[in-house]
């Protein structure tokens, strides 16, 4: 019995030192994300004036490159109105930018909603498919294989956003920046949704602006809004800032047209961290990465994330629905890791910290395998420890280090929630209760995470679920 313990501290010391990595990636990407805050507060003013910049380029430039908005629809009915009412509302050159929208085999008024729109939206195109095969990936697929031949870039939302009117003009802007500030090899910029809840009695009773605007909603969406805040305000900056590879998550997302036209999307349940890889590990991206390495010693941007692109999007309120669409990610996610995983060891062109990174990434709802076997055998430990001496087992030099370790991580991890709610402050005014509501989301997401994970390892394929709208 005694030896049956030594091995199971011993396997909670080594998985206690497995997530400990990720708990000091996770503290100096916080130091580094409030570092490059206070920078951009410190050029505060010098931002507005360029934002006033962005906001009227397309007016200002002769020939606005040509822009091709991409949307996937299945069963939107309850938030295409929003969308498309933002859409009209789109400032850009109606003659330099098109919208395709794909109905996904919806089942609801989806296309008859879409077909309405055709009539109020000149450069609306609808189109219908039956089967959902590849799922958002075949989606997207169909309506790439119908843009316009002269698009340069491509801009993918979800049908949940609410854009904003200049939107269009400021992703292009910050294309044709970045060439002075990343350099030219810059393929996709990530954009920042911010989540919100709508009544869907009115598709014109939502406030863009307040940032109290999910103060009275139930505990779910609220702690979904602060994770995904933290998300984009903690690890998206601080990797930006560092030029570490930025995952695309699936939404408001710009891209150019040769690149995705070459790449395409994938058929899996998670085309958005399929993309982010296939991007990082392509031929294309390679060519141009040997190409800019040998002006340059410095490291160039992929893709990049800026913080101040943003859009409005719907938060769940339902708990089932969004442990499903965890689930879901969850295992999509570590299958597109496996297929790639020796591909992203063999590169001889991705630079060693991007595949550490990417690495990271890739493991990033592996680790909560660990994170629940480490919960089983701690409890087994204390449980067969009892007959014995539970004094002797406490006492244990290693037993001690391995709680040590955890307490270290739990305190990191709580401590990095806490202090991240000023870097969080644009999104919305967050509290105590958040804090709360997070840590006990968590909780419960774990075995589903865990789950998704290990389907992700055996099977193939999956079935894409699409996060419940609020009705």
């Amino acid at each position: 019995m005694e030896v049956i313990l030594d091995i199971l501290v011993l396997l909670s010391l080594i998985l206690s030192l497995f997530l400990s990595i990720y708990s000091i990636r996770s503290l100096v990407f916080f130091h580094i994300a409030r570092m490059a805050a206070r920078k951009n507060e410190s050029l505060s003013h010098n931002n507005f004036c360029n934002s006033k910049c962005e906001c009227t380029i397309g007016s200002n430039i002769i020939n606005s490159p040509f822009v091709s908005i991409l949307v996937a629809a299945h069963n939107e009915q309850l938030v295409l109105d929003r969308l498309m009412i933002s859409c009209a509302s789109l400032t850009y050159n109606p003659n330099e930018f098109e919208i395709i929208v794909v109905d996904d085999a919806s089942d609801d008024d989806t296309y008859d909603i879409l077909k309405k729109w055709t009539q109020k939206i000149p450069n609306l195109k609808v189109i219908r498919r039956i089967v959902r095969t590849g799922w958002k990936g075949g989606a997207l697929n169909l309506a790439l294989k119908n843009t316009n031949s002269n698009s340069s870039f491509v801009f993918v939302v979800d049908a949940d956003n609410i854009l904003v009117s200049d939107t269009l003009e400021r992703f292009v802007s910050s294309f044709l920046n970045s060439y002075s500030i990343h350099g030219n090899c810059v393929d996709v910029i990530q954009g920042h949704p911010i989540r919100r809840v709508y009544s869907n009695m009115s598709n014109n009773d939502y406030n863009l602006k307040d940032n109290n605007n999910n103060c009275n909603l139930n505990w779910v969406a609220r702690g979904i809004d602060f994770r995904l805040a933290q998300r984009n305000m903690v690890e998206f900056l601080a990797k930006d800032h560092m030029s570490l590879p930025v995952q695309i998550i699936g939404s408001l997302f710009m891209i150019r047209s040769e690149v995705i036209k070459s790449l395409g999307f994938s058929n899996d349940i998670s085309e958005d961290w399929d993309l982010t890889l296939d991007i990082y590990l392509s031929s294309y991206s390679k060519n141009k990465l040997q190409q800019y390495h040998k002006k340059s010693k410095k490291k160039k941007n992929v893709i990049i994330f800026n913080s101040s692109l943003i859009s409005y999007s719907e938060v769940t309120t339902n708990l089932t629905s969004y442990l499903r669409q965890r689930m879901r990610v969850s295992e999509g996610h570590t299958r597109g890791f496996k297929r790639r995983f020796v591909t992203i060891l063999s590169s001889n062109t991705l630079p060693f910290i991007d595949k550490i990174e990417l690495l990271f990434l890739g493991l990033h709802y592996i680790k909560f395998i660990p994170l629940l076997a480490l919960i089983i055998i701690d409890s087994s430990t204390v449980l067969m420890s009892m007959p014995i001496n539970l004094f002797y087992i406490t006492s244990d030099h290693l037993v001690k280090l391995s709680l040590l370790i955890q307490a270290a991580n739990l305190f990191i991890t709580i401590e990095i929630i806490c202090m991240s709610i000023p870097l969080c402050f644009n999104t919305r005014n967050y509290d105590a209760k958040d804090i709360l509501y997070l840590l006990f989301l968590n909780l419960l997401t774990v075995p589903f995470l865990v789950l998704g994970s290990l389907r992700g390892m055996i099977k193939n394929k999956g079935i894409f679920y699409r996060t419940k709208r609020n009705s």
